[in-house]
């Protein structure tokens, strides 16, 4: 016979273990289960587009923003520009005639007097071009006079017009994987540790330099991570340091698929602070076709039908100011192409929004030059690129210049709102 307390501990024994059992049911993995799709770390509600003018900051033109809606806008400068560099690449000083000559950072400043079409100030994103192979120079090595020189140009850029109270986003670097000797990786960490403490020590003895620091910027990410060092310095610095508060990336695909996948390797492998993309297109697949006949277009539309991509460009460039191309005709070149994924411009935002992307920045304006810019069948295609075109496609009855109807109403569509996030 069992005592009325044996019989307690027993009751109790028997729950104890069938609960410890449903735990370790609970804990085992379950082969079937997929992953969690990745989960935004921000959630922002649509991502900002913005103008990229590389390093033609010079020809920012309030106007032409106003007309494109804009809000953010993108330059860098190239420090080494204004770096004493002898032949043998040793750097001996600052370019003071460069210095006295710069006034570029005049159009970022006059953007303090622009308001956008909600009612908010421009956004300036500033990155600092860092070329470490002009003249064979390489990486300085902290302490050494060349070494504070390049830290010296960086502040004086800043002190310009007092710039750093208007720059939002501050980058350091634009693209160092192509820009950086692979040998000098171990001097490129301890110099970007270094300039990083340098730009976060200055933001904290303005009380009105409030920019963010972020690193990058890189391309090709997916392609180049298991190879190469000074991206894989990059990355590894802004995911750990604390005073880096996002990435820059610049996906230059040759096909759509690619669109996301530099984005998406930043998030898989654990990035879950800011990305901005301040530059992105097509033009390594519009490169690759530039010496492809126009076939059965070209016959169709008055040209001969092995007339080369370029050969065709160059004609619409000698044109665009007096006798400019139809934009639908334009586009119906694209659209006959096989190759061509029509709705581009459109993927790479969804998968930035997938991503979380903060913002993304695009080349703004390919205006006409004098003489006339002229292709080779070698050249790149970046006259393809620019949203406002007058370089290809001349100036609309209202003096702006025509807008690229390869992306035109896409663009459109999500400055005004009207394209949701996936």
């Amino acid at each position: 016979m069992i005592r009325r307390s044996h019989f307690f501990w027993l009751i109790f024994f028997l729950l104890f273990i069938g609960s410890s059992a449903c735990s370790e049911d609970k804990n085992e993995p379950d082969p079937d289960k997929k992953e969690d799709p990745y989960t935004p770390p921000f959630h922002h509600e649509g991502i900002r587009l913005g103008a990229n003018f590389n390093e033609n900051i010079a020809d920012i033109n309030i106007n032409n923003l106003q007309y494109a809606n804009m809000q953010w806008v993108r330059g860098f400068v190239n420090i080494s520009n204004f770096l004493n560099i002898s032949q043998s690449g040793e750097i001996t000083g600052i370019n003071e005639n460069r210095f006295n000559s710069f006034t570029d950072l005049n159009a970022l400043k006059n953007l303090e007097n622009y308001t956008a079409s909600n009612g908010e100030p421009m956004r300036i994103i500033f990155s600092l071009k860092l070329d470490f192979k002009r003249n064979d120079m390489g990486v300085p090595e902290l302490g050494t006079p060349g070494a504070e020189y390049i830290i010296q140009v960086i502040e004086r850029l800043l002190i310009t017009a007092n710039i750093a109270s208007n720059i939002d986003i501050l980058v350091v670097g634009n693209e160092p994987m192509w820009e950086t000797p692979n040998s000098d990786v171990e001097n490129f960490k301890l110099m970007l540790r270094y300039l990083i403490n340098k730009v976060y020590d200055w933001r904290s003895q303005k009380s009105d330099w409030n920019y963010q620091i972020y690193t990058g910027a890189l391309n090709r990410v997916s392609e180049l991570a298991a190879t190469n060092p000074v991206l894989q310095a990059v990355f590894e610095i802004a995911s750990n340091n604390d005073k880096v508060e996002g990435i820059d990336l610049h996906p230059h695909v040759d096909t759509i698929e690619d669109g996301e996948a530099d984005v998406k390797w930043i998030r898989d492998n654990g990035f879950d602070k800011e990305i901005i993309v301040t530059e992105f297109s097509l033009h390594r697949l519009l490169q690759s076709k530039l010496r492809q006949n126009l076939g059965d277009w070209g016959t169709q539309n008055g040209y001969s039908s092995d007339l080369k991509m370029w050969e065709w460009l160059n004609i619409l460039l000698q044109n665009a100011n007096s006798d400019p191309i139809d934009p639908v005709v334009f586009k119906s070149f694209f659209l006959a192409r096989d190759w061509y994924p029509d709705k581009w411009f459109s993927s790479f935002y969804s998968a930035f929004c997938e991503y979380d992307v903060k913002v993304a920045t695009y080349g703004f304006r390919r205006p006409i030059e004098s003489p006339v810019f002229q292709l080779s069948s070698q050249s790149p295609a970046w006259v393809l690129n620019a949203y406002l075109n007058d370089a290809l496609l001349g100036y609309n009855e209202d003096g702006f210049p025509v807008k690229n109807p390869l992306f035109k109403d896409e663009w459109e569509q999500i400055i005004n709102g009207e394209f949701d996030c996936p």
